[in-house]
């Protein structure tokens, strides 16, 4: 394929293969354009986890970067005026990383359930917490003490991401 002289061109391992939780990295340089109203870049990436890119503004054009939380096929579109640079979308093949743990977010987690509002001494009280929302790597244990009596919680994990 023929690529025209002023137009963007991407280069870098970013556009082609990552690991979860490295920094995936790529460049974009542009052409020198005198017409102010042209020139407009866009980019995009869709995949398992959301992504978001960052990108820093270099005299040549741009260096971005960004951090896959999970495994799998990322589609990265790059645009210039609304259109295609060449190469574009892009195909990221992103392998797993056997020591890289996602993030979790505890304050998504939702607890409810009786046991939240009342209980009764030497009475087993109940009530679930909701992680799905709250990533992969939620962990949940509990004790809980009071001047005449310790709370033993048991947890019981379900695939769907509800503890009971």
């Amino acid at each position: 394929m023929a690529v025209a002289v002023n137009q963007p061109l991407a280069s870098g391992s970013g556009l082609s293969h990552g690991r979860t939780g490295e920094v995936c990295k790529f460049h974009v340089k542009m052409p020198t354009i005198t017409d102010e109203s042209k020139g407009k870049l866009s980019m995009g990436i869709s995949g398992p986890s959301k992504v978001v890119l960052d990108s820093q503004h270099m005299s040549d054009g741009f260096a971005v970067s960004f951090v896959p939380l999970e495994e799998g096929d990322y589609q990265l579109t790059i645009k210039c005026d609304g259109k295609h640079i060449p190469g574009s979308p892009f195909s990221v093949a992103v392998e797993k990383d056997p020591e890289f743990v996602p993030p979790s977010f505890p304050a998504k987690c939702k607890a409810s359930g009786p046991g939240l509002k009342k209980g009764v001494a030497l009475k087993s009280c109940y009530f679930s917490v909701d992680t799905g929302n709250a990533g992969r790597s939620v962990s949940l244990t509990g004790m809980g003490f009071c001047s005449h009596c310790c709370v033993v919680v048991w947890l019981h994990f379900i695939l769907s991401g509800l503890v009971a």
